[in-house]
């Protein structure tokens, strides 16, 4: 070879043209049309029910959901609509009717209660189709008021997570529920005092 380069078998080409060959036919195969539907679906978040807080501090806390929505990776967040939320108050079907019509597969309920310094998250899903609870949180603890949206994006982050990254130990299952969820928090002597 007067270029110095090593000479390579014709074998050897024919492998390198045939591996390009199925790589390229593998990443057609494999690539798919862009859907304007999420993977994991679509979740309205209908607000943020707050007792014992400021409206401030309730709104600080919706954009600490809606964050935890968008970094949820898959999702879609949908914007709810306040007359449904009139409309049909606490009864579910009311609201999986409406949340089917708006072709949404998911509906988020985040309800937070304060009693200085101890707050109550509930924070729960609801599956549209099966008109049943995905996966909720209901957590009581102590918690500076600076530290609240923080807490609540993480909840919600982990509210959304899909079941299969979900530990095989932890058993989730929708459960039929009867009504909207709402804060029920119990308070001992020393919490009040």
């Amino acid at each position: 070879n007067r270029s110095g380069r090593p000479v390579r078998p014709r074998r050897f080409k024919l492998a390198q043209l045939a591996l390009a060959t199925a790589a390229a036919a593998y990443a057609l195969i494999c690539a798919r049309p862009h859907a304007t539907a999420s993977p994991r679906g679509r979740v309205a978040f209908l607000g943020v029910r707050a007792l014992g807080l400021d409206e401030g501090e309730r709104q600080a806390l919706e954009r600490a959901v809606v964050l935890g929505i968008e970094r949820s990776p898959g999702l879609e967040k949908v914007e709810g609509n306040s007359d449904v939320t009139t409309r049909c108050r606490r009864d579910v079907e009311c609201h999986c009717h409406e949340a089917r019509a708006w072709n949404v597969d998911k509906v988020l309920f985040a309800n937070i209660g304060r009693i200085d310094p101890i707050y109550t998250f509930e924070l729960t899903l609801l599956d549209t189709q099966s008109c049943g609870i995905e996966n909720s949180i209901f957590l009581t603890e102590k918690r500076a008021s600076s530290e609240a949206p923080g807490r609540m994006e993480s909840l919600t982050t982990e509210l959304l997570e899909p079941r299969e990254s979900i530990s095989q130990t932890a058993i989730k299952s929708s459960r039929p529920i009867a009504e909207v969820p709402a804060i029920v928090t119990v308070l001992t002597d020393r919490q009040l005092r």
